[in-house]
């Protein structure tokens, strides 16, 4: 989260790829706080492969094999946690905090109340009591997520094998 320069405004950057921009996002806004929301690698493995599945063909020239797409994808996910653990120390103290999206998923209210005090960011209990964003998240109590297909044993062990640091710095087990 960046400041833009409005008055109590901030701009909100949340695209996974901006994960390897930290150190931009530093020279660009050097009082900027990031909030890091990780899921377990074979979850956003799976979320990706449907995404590919999905939406991926509509860009394609030529049709990648299936081996080409899960390295694209394991290739990205390695190359966007290598660069967020490189530089994270970057960021100033108080200004990052990570959340894991089971965290998120299960109580949202408290893991907010965790990143705004983590953040130092104005109480969580604003203006509005937080009315405003607990009306937001109970809209979502009826929202359906995509559902996976489930995953190979081969995909598995690919992960494991790649993406063993992920596991280890986020707590991820890999039974």
């Amino acid at each position: 989260v960046g400041r833009n320069g409005g008055e109590g405004r901030r701009l909100v950057v949340k695209s996974p790829v901006h994960t390897s921009r930290v150190r931009v996002l530093l020279e660009m806004f050097p009082e900027a706080q990031f909030i890091f929301v990780h899921r377990h690698p074979e979850d956003t493995f799976r979320s990706a492969a449907h995404l590919a599945d999905a939406y991926y063909w509509y860009t394609y020239l030529s049709k990648p094999s299936d081996l080409e797409i899960t390295d694209f994808i394991i290739r990205q996910m390695e190359t966007l946690h290598a660069d967020y653990f490189r530089d994270r120390d970057l960021i100033p103290q108080g200004n990052l905090v990570e959340v894991s999206f089971a965290e998120l998923n299960s109580d949202i209210a408290s893991t907010f109340q965790r990143i705004y005090a983590a953040l130092s960011l104005p109480s969580w209990e604003l203006p509005d009591g937080g009315k405003r964003a607990m009306e937001y998240t109970s809209g979502l109590a009826g929202f359906k997520k995509n559902s996976h297909k489930a995953l190979s044993e081969r995909h598995r062990h690919l992960l494991r094998q790649r993406l063993a640091f992920v596991y280890n710095d986020l707590g991820y087990q890999q039974d």
